[in-house]
C-alpha cells in the first residue's frame, strides 16, 4: 500500500548502500533494472507492461543469467534481456524506495541459486 510512484524489488551484486543493482516495479505499472555506482543511477532497463498485478496484488521477480545476459522476469513472463554486467558486491536481497512517502510491502521466498 501507499504511493504508486516509487520502486520496490531485488538487489543484488551489492557492495554497499552506494554501489548495487536493483529490479523494481511500481504500483503504477511499470519497471526498471537500474545500476547505483558510487550513488549515481543508471537506468539500463525500463517498460510498463500489463504482467505487474496492480492494486495490493502479488508479484514474482526474477533474473536468469544466461551465457554472457541477464533476462528478467515479472510473473514468469520476460520483460527484457541485457548483457551481463560485472557485479559491484556479493550481497542480495530486497529494496523498497518511498521517497519523502509511506509504502508498506511484503516480501516473501526470497531464493538465491547457482548451477
Amino acid at each position: 500500500s501507499g504511493t504508486d510512484d516509487y520502486g520496490y524489488g531485488l538487489v543484488w551484486g551489492a557492495k554497499d548502500v552506494h554501489n548495487f543493482y536493483v529490479f523494481v516495479i511500481r504500483g503504477s505499472g511499470s519497471y526498471s533494472f537500474i545500476r547505483f555506482s558510487n550513488n549515481q543511477e543508471t537506468r539500463i532497463l525500463d517498460g510498463v507492461g500489463p504482467m505487474i498485478n496492480k492494486f495490493n496484488s502479488a508479484n514474482r521477480l526474477s533474473l536468469k543469467k544466461i551465457e554472457n545476459s541477464l533476462e528478467f522476469f515479472i510473473n514468469d513472463q520476460s520483460v527484457g534481456r541485457t548483457p551481463f554486467v560485472p557485479l559491484l558486491g556479493s550481497n542480495v536481497g530486497c529494496v523498497i524506495f518511498s521517497g519523502p512517502h509511506r509504502i508498506r510491502v511484503a516480501f516473501s521466498d526470497l531464493m538465491v541459486t547457482q548451477y
